[in-house]
């Protein structure tokens, strides 16, 4: 039981000094312990920064319901924050059909944009929508976009 105990101390005592050393400003850590601290701790621990801040798309884009010619409006206009995320993955989703050579969304899709605008079918008759995407040209630059609009065809066009 002795023999035992000794072992879990020497392993707990010798994990703390490796993540220790990990953890504390280099000019603390010999180099040799730093090196054997890093190979130790860095499988088990370290986590890419790829996974907390990815890179953003090069694209905005939102899906606007054509009224008339006047009055066109993101399918999202005057909602709250789970109808925006809702708008911005069916956005997303035609955006990325559309970069595959799509030249319609699905109908599944189209569905999901009718709910989202309510009773205004009811109203206007057949509706239009379109994807409108900004774009940045330039990553040096990128507050200086270019503006595509794709008029979506739906199965009642």
């Amino acid at each position: 039981m002795g023999r035992n105990r000794w072992v879990v101390i020497t392993v707990v005592v010798l994990h703390t000094l490796l993540l220790l050393a990990y953890t504390l400003p280099v000019q603390f850590i010999p180099g040799m312990f730093r090196s054997l601290s890093i190979a130790y701790a860095r499988p088990l621990f370290h986590q890419s920064w790829q996974l907390f801040a990815p890179d953003p798309p090069p694209c905005s884009c939102t899906i606007e319901v054509i009224m008339n010619e006047n009055d066109i409006r993101p399918i999202d206009q005057d909602r709250g924050y789970l109808e925006h995320r809702m708008a911005q993955t069916i956005a997303r989703s035609i955006q990325s059909e559309l970069a595959q050579g799509d030249s319609s969304p699905r109908p599944e899709l189209v569905r999901a944009m009718k709910r989202m605008v309510g009773d205004i079918e009811r109203e206007l008759g057949v509706l239009e929508f379109q994807l409108h995407e900004e774009c940045i040209v330039d990553p040096q630059s990128p507050t200086e976009r270019i503006v595509r609009i794709t008029k979506l065809k739906t199965a009642d066009q």
